[in-house]
């Protein structure tokens, strides 16, 4: 709806948690334009889960947690 052109992650994004296990991560969107992955999340994951709190500090990712963050996204 908001007519910015995305493809779906083919590859993995691969980071490591707190114990240096090596994981496998799809973030939501990827945005070719900007060259950016998108994510979105619920309010309560994006400030709880124990894994988007190391891809926050890890990873360069716009997240994006409500509707409102949704529907005012821009390039």
């Amino acid at each position: 709806e908001l007519g910015i052109d995305f493809e779906r992650p083919k590859i993995p994004i691969e980071y490591k948690d707190v114990e240096n296990n090596t994981h496998n991560y799809f973030p939501d969107f990827y945005i070719p334009k900007i060259n950016k992955f998108v994510e979105i999340k619920n309010p309560y994951l994006f400030n709880n889960d124990p894994k988007v709190q190391i891809l926050k500090e890890r990873i360069d990712i716009i997240w994006l947690t409500d509707l409102d963050s949704i529907s005012k996204f821009e390039i």
